[in-house]
């Protein structure tokens, strides 16, 4: 099956199309693929360090390793020039090799394919620039073309006209299954088990071809070609197969030496977060549409994305953590604040090559706290020549999008710069569904205070959940409630303080008598100053635009279990005790 953006490229080269930028960091497998349609035409690629080379039109396309090329066997020009380190010496070849062609009137039978790399590192220079233009349409009178390829590369102003502009995907499932995993991994391990019958050596030295190629195909999601194959080929190194936790690690660490990108291996189940009750089932719905062969045939369309606006540590990321588990996906942490680099133009770069990596990896992506990767976008004008606005349009551009096994959650703790900045963000079509995720309520908090006490080892039912889940921040008459991470602090410092107290150099037993107590956990809670209190005003605010704009995660309640305080004072006064609302 052929990627759809290779099978442009391969349309524009039959129609004699002479110049091509192609957008891509994976220039070996380019090569390859061409090598790979264009069998019969004569295919060179060309870079500063290496020169101009020919490709034997007998070597098949899999052994092609623009490695093995030697400047020294670069070819030259008519003066005997080498083609290294001057742009300018390749394409004098390539406009010679143009014009003999049709003297010859040989450019209907045998098309060239001339692969130019990095040749924007050049364009500082107007020498190249006025070179290619000079020669772009003698190419392609001569039945050939010129690709400029490079990662992250653009068409520069000058050559806007006269340029063709494909960016080329990392390989998505389809491509990954049937032409990497089924076709080159599985004939390697053939291969292998042959020699090692031929040979008659131990069956321990054969591989197993026995695995789920439809879920290693997902696990390479996201890496390039070369990539997969090497990753896969430690995997049957270490593994002696293709091992789903080895893939994921080594998926891990590539996508991790992006500093935009983080992958995170996620172990929290849904059951591991608290309250949500509402998110949950609209997660579940979510994942129906998803994953359903069905859908497509009932018009159900693929979900794209939920913005999670609520209270600093009320579970926001921790719950996008859950999802990913529970969908049995991988989880891509987009950070926005890494994106926008010193040099001009290499933020906008780096997005897309951070997009595309993320759309082919699929699974779920979380734009964690966007409203302080984004802050400042109103004044980017002014301050770094509109970097921050072209980057964001790039990203609104990439939402707006259908991307095929990708759902997209992005968190915010305050919605009013990005309202300022960039309310279209905030539109339908980006978002399906806008959370408000406040404080937990009572019958939450005494969830939470549940699951972070099993996490640990403690048995629930010894601690009086009822008492904790009460207790409530006190100040000028008002209450104010914890979130899900002070709830854990708690937990935590109380068994920190409990073995420091008791430690004699022996090791304490969990449930022991000097194991931890209710009352130390209070002690703790009585240390706490929540943060419902101590950023009373923004979180009112977000409060205010939540009531209106926004969903909230949890059900309504109709219980009257929360306490509300005052009239005019404190965060929690938003709603009267018969709204029956449970924030």
């Amino acid at each position: 099956m052929t990627c759809p953006s290779f099978q442009l490229l391969y349309d524009r080269i039959r129609s004699n199309t002479g110049l091509i930028f192609v957008d891509t960091y994976e220039e070996p497998r380019l090569v390859r693929e061409l090598k790979r349609e264009f069998k019969k035409d004569d295919i060179e690629f060309w870079s500063a360090t290496q020169g101009l080379h020919a490709i034997d039109k007998e070597k098949e396309a899999d052994r092609v390793k623009l490695h093995h090329f030697s400047p020294d066997d670069c070819r030259k020009t008519a003066k005997d020039v080498p083609t290294t380190g001057n742009i300018l010496n390749a394409l004098d070849i390539i406009e010679a090799d143009c014009r003999q062609k049709i003297k010859n009137h040989s450019h209907s039978r045998i098309r060239n394919i001339y692969v130019i790399r990095d040749p924007d590192k050049f364009f500082n220079n107007p020498m190249p620039i006025r070179k290619i233009r000079d020669i772009t349409y003698l190419v392609a009178t001569a039945g050939s073309t010129m690709i400029m390829t490079g990662a992250g590369i653009t068409v520069p102003t000058d050559l806007e006209k006269d340029a063709a502009y494909i960016q080329l995907r990392i390989p998505e499932f389809a491509a990954i299954k049937e032409g990497i995993i089924k076709k080159r991994i599985l004939s390697l391990i053939q291969l292998n088990n042959d020699q090692v019958e031929q040979n008659k050596e131990p069956d321990t030295n054969k591989l197993c071809p026995d695995f789920d190629v439809d879920k290693i195909s997902r696990a390479c999601g996201g890496l390039t070609e070369d990539e997969i194959i090497n990753t896969c080929s430690f995997s049957l190194t270490t593994k002696k197969t293709l091992d789903i936790s080895t893939i994921l690690e080594e998926k891990r660490q590539i996508i991790n030496k992006n500093d935009i990108l983080t992958y995170w291996v996620c172990e929290e189940q849904m059951s591991d977060v608290g309250g949500f009750t509402e998110l949950k089932t609209w997660f579940d719905v979510q994942k129906m549409a998803m994953d359903s062969e069905h859908a497509p045939e009932f018009r159900v369309e693929q979900p794209k994305a939920a913005l999670i606006l609520g209270v600093q540590g009320s579970g926001k990321t921790h719950i996008a953590k859950a999802l990913a588990k529970s969908w049995g996906k991988g989880l891509i942490k987009l950070d926005m604040g890494k994106v926008f680099a010193g040099l001009v133009g290499e933020s906008e770069k780096r997005m897309r090559m951070a997009l595309h990596q993320a759309e082919a990896a699929g699974g779920v992506v979380i734009i964690d706290e966007m409203d302080k990767g984004l802050g400042g976008a109103g004044s980017s004008d002014r301050t770094d020549g509109g970097t921050t606005k072209r980057v964001i349009g790039t990203l609104l551009t990439w939402m707006s999008e259908p991307h095929k096994d990708l759902f997209i959650i992005a968190t915010a703790n305050d919605i009013s710069g990005l309202l300022e900045a960039h309310p279209e963000l905030l539109r339908k079509g980006r978002f399906d569904e806008i959370w408000f995720s406040d404080a937990p309520s009572r019958n939450e908090r005494k969830e939470i205070f549940e699951i972070h006490l099993r996490k640990r080892g403690r048995d629930p039912k010894k601690f009086n959940l009822d008492m904790l889940a009460d207790w409530q921040y006190e100040q000028t008459g008002s209450k104010y409630d914890l979130v899900g991470s002070e709830i854990e602090h708690s937990i935590k410092e109380a068994i920190a303080q409990k073995f420091a107290q008791n430690y004699k150099g022996k090791a304490l037993k969990i449930g022991g008598p000097t194991d931890i107590s209710t009352e130390d956990i209070m002690t703790q809670l009585r240390h706490i100053k929540p943060i419902s209190f101590v950023g009373k005003a923004p979180v009112k605010r977000m409060r205010d635009w939540a009531k209106d704009h926004a969903r909230n995660v949890s059900a309504i309640n109709c219980s009257k279990e929360t306490t509300v305080a005052g009239k005019n004072d404190g965060p929690l006064n938003l709603f009267s005790v018969e709204d029956d609302i449970n924030i």
